[in-house]
């Protein structure tokens, strides 16, 4: 997102399609609790606590949080035509496992860490 923002005059980001983005750091740790832990085989849905959000809703987030206050707006997802039919809404829950940090925590940790300088 921060690539099409500085290279397209006009940013449509699709409004109509949630989930609940997860740090793969988060992740990562998760992973080797579960492999370390004493946890019965099976399905582990691992994300970050919070409220689902929109593509629009997370790219407003980043952008808000790095200061970016233009040249994006929202859209129908009917502008993105795919092969594929994707659901509108499909935040995972994580059920099984200690819960995870908010979201806009973990967001702000790699935001915060430089890890996209090289995109801005």
């Amino acid at each position: 997102m921060l690539r099409l923002n500085k290279d397209l005059p006009d940013l449509k980001i699709a409004d109509e399609e949630y989930g609940l983005p997860t740090y793969s750091l988060d992740v990562a740790k998760s992973v080797l609790e579960l492999i370390e832990g004493e946890y019965q085989p099976g399905i582990y849905h691992m994300v970050n606590e919070g409220e689902p959000v929109s593509v629009y809703g997370f790219a407003k987030e980043i952008f808000e949080m790095l200061g970016i206050k233009d040249n994006y707006r929202p859209c129908p997802r009917s502008d993105f035509p795919r092969p594929a039919k994707c659901p509108h809404y499909s935040p995972l829950k994580n059920t099984k496992l200690p819960k995870l940090r908010l979201r806009n925590e973990a967001l702000k940790d790699f935001l915060l860490k430089d890890r996209i300088k090289s995109v801005c």
